[in-house]
């Protein structure tokens, strides 16, 4: 559950549940009483060792003894709130769950095979409610008076680490099974999709081969090139064809340029609307509606061209350069306007006519660039190039500091000032998921170093 690997960059946009917390809370710390366990198929259980946990992508716990029947079984458990889920999250086709032994749920169907990949039946343990018990909804560390620093950072860059390398973990295992610009191109539009529009720059991902992305580029004359890969994401977004999304589009002239484009481009490559998606506006500033930043990735994609943009970075980052050197070709393709986009009738009006603000610049190094770049290096053994991609992911100066984290240090006492790098948020946010979500205070690495 805690360690899914999902085919994002990013979180995956369901939060654990309350429930989820809760049962894999009461796992870790053995609060559960062992009296008459059974498995779902009704043979006795008897747990000699709950294992202990596993930070990186697999089973949730690791290194597990259990009793059932006659048979005594080491392994692995994975945890989950209901039986679907292991489907859900496709365990059945990862050798790396080939571990595991148990299944432990708080909720099963009857007769559900629970199946490894190499085809083996894994036996499931229901926790029924009255044995877990409740976390307690106050953290210690709101009563802290400080920490000390240096302990502090030594463990949040641990922790931005282990987060490190599961962004590359789930990357790599997309590589395995797709393209490498289109494991690219999806990176990218979930960067751009920000909160709101993440699910909807999925949709349009999956729905949009690079391929025909470079079919309608290669096709188009250099003066109509931007035009026409602009038209035809908007198109396919349906941004064009739905009258509350046109209403966001403020400039008559130029809606009526794209609408004549996409009606072209869609009977020329037998194109049609995605469906079901729903793009937000409401609540999100001007500069990151997603008219502006379909907008943003057809230029970042044509200022390569016939070039693409995974081969692009990847080159550039082999190279031997400095960080700096290649935070400035960065910031050249993927944040700095060019051509029709000065003036561009989406954000004539806004200020900074950026592709990418500063901070979301800076998520997209943290998020895809360089979790990139080592997911390849990894898949080509090329250990020079991880440990450099590593260090530089150490130096990406700091972003926005998301609320989840803001909370996390004032409970702590700790100053803003004492984050100066993306990556130390990162282990923050790592450090947050896999601690205080869980209310697993007895657990907390910080509370030795309080001052």
């Amino acid at each position: 559950m805690l360690n899914c690997s999902v085919n994002r960059v990013c979180e995956a946009s369901r939060p654990m549940s309350r429930q989820e917390k809760v049962l894999y809370s009461v796992w870790l710390q053995k609060k559960f009483s062992q009296a008459g366990l059974r498995t779902i198929d009704g043979k006795p259980l008897s747990i000699l060792s709950p294992g202990s946990r596993n930070e990186t992508e697999g089973p949730d716990f690791s290194d597990a003894v259990v009793q059932i029947d006659d048979n005594i079984l080491q392994g692995s458990i994975e945890i989950h709130w209901t039986g679907e889920d292991w489907y859900a999250h496709r365990h059945h086709l990862d050798p790396v769950y080939n571990t595991t032994i148990l299944h432990v749920v708080a909720a099963a169907v009857q007769d559900l095979e629970i199946r490894r990949q190499d085809g083996k039946i894994i036996p499931t343990l229901v926790l029924v409610a009255d044995r877990l018990e409740v976390i307690p909804e106050e953290y210690r560390c709101a009563q802290w008076p400080g920490l000390a620093t240096e302990s502090f950072r030594a463990i949040i860059e641990n922790y931005a680490g282990l987060r490190f390398r599961r962004k590359c973990a789930a990357l790599r295992d997309g590589l395995s099974r797709r393209g490498v610009e289109d494991v690219f191109f999806a990176g990218l539009c979930d960067v751009l999709g920000y909160s709101k529009n993440r699910q909807a720059f999925a949709a349009l991902a999956q729905a949009v081969p690079v391929s025909l992305i470079y079919e309608i580029t290669g096709s188009s004359t250099p003066h109509e090139r931007l035009l026409n890969l602009e038209s035809a994401l908007l198109g396919l977004a349906g941004i064009l064809t739905t009258e509350r999304y046109l209403k966001q589009i403020e400039s008559s002239k130029y809606l009526d340029g794209v609408r004549t484009r996409w009606k072209s481009l869609k009977r020329r490559y037998r194109l049609r609307e995605i469906e079901g998606v729903n793009w937000h506006f409401a609540g999100s500033r001007p500069a990151n509606h997603p008219t502006r930043r379909i907008a943003a990735l057809a230029q970042m994609i044509v200022k390569v061209y016939p070039g693409h943009l995974a081969q692009f970075w990847l080159q550039r980052i082999a190279s031997r350069q400095s960080f700096a050197e290649v935070e400035h070709w960065v910031s050249e393709i993927f944040q700095q306007p060019g051509g029709m986009w000065k003036n561009h009738p989406l954000f004539r009006f806004q200020p900074g006519r950026v592709l990418l603000g500063t901070n979301r610049l800076r998520d997209l190094w943290t998020n895809l660039l360089l979790p990139f770049a080592w997911a390849m290096a990894a898949l080509q053994k090329q250990t020079d190039q991880m440990q450099r991609t590593r260090e530089f992911a150490e130096m990406v100066p700091r972003g926005e500091i998301p609320a989840q984290v803001r909370r996390l240090l004032n409970r702590l006492s700790v100053p803003i000032s004492e984050l100066r790098r993306n990556d130390q948020i990162q282990g923050l946010i790592e450090y947050q998921k896999r601690f205080c979500d869980l209310k697993i205070c007895n657990l907390c690495m910080f509370e030795k170093y309080v001052l």
